[in-house]
């Protein structure tokens, strides 16, 4: 532990290497969840044969979104002492630019929005995404939603 000065040291930064790691697997599933949703659900222009650069290519509408969105996850994350990629990755603001999900349904559909971002994030995101469609503020509570929908599927 020469390059250390303490375990802490030692430890965080394991945990940091691990975070990046995790944060890089996230984005190849997100980016092979893209790939392969059916065509009525991909976005728009978006053609898994073409380099990844072309697929990120947004209108000026929708780059006008993903920068609000990503001055919005920045801030999420340094008001949490966190990067970035803990709150969601490039990916899902892409697939929220391109698909402009209206409701929490619509959000959770998109790869990328776990149970942990549905939770915490959904109606601030949905708040950006569209301004003039006031959200409720407990419109739609989505751990309680996942419940219904299990509960249903063991009567079922």
């Amino acid at each position: 532990m020469s390059k250390y000065d303490n375990l802490d040291e030692y430890q965080n930064s394991q945990i940091e290497e691990l975070r990046q790691r995790v944060a890089k697997l996230e984005e190849q599933v997100s980016s092979l969840m893209m790939q392969s949703l059916s065509p009525k659900q991909q976005a728009p222009s978006s053609e898994s044969s073409e380099p990844k650069a072309k697929q990120e290519e947004l209108t000026e509408e929708e780059q006008k979104l993903y920068d609000t969105l990503k001055d919005w996850r920045f801030a999420r994350a340094k008001a949490m002492e966190k990067p970035a990629y803990v709150i969601c990755n490039n990916q899902l603001l892409i697939a929220i630019c391109k698909i402009r999900p209206r409701t929490a349904e619509e959000l959770d559909e998109l790869p990328g929005a776990g149970d942990k971002f549905m939770e915490a994030y959904a109606k601030e995101v949905l708040e950006i995404v569209n301004p003039a469609q006031k959200q409720e503020t407990r419109s739609w509570d989505y751990m309680s939603s996942k419940r219904n929908d299990e509960n249903e599927d063991q009567r079922g």
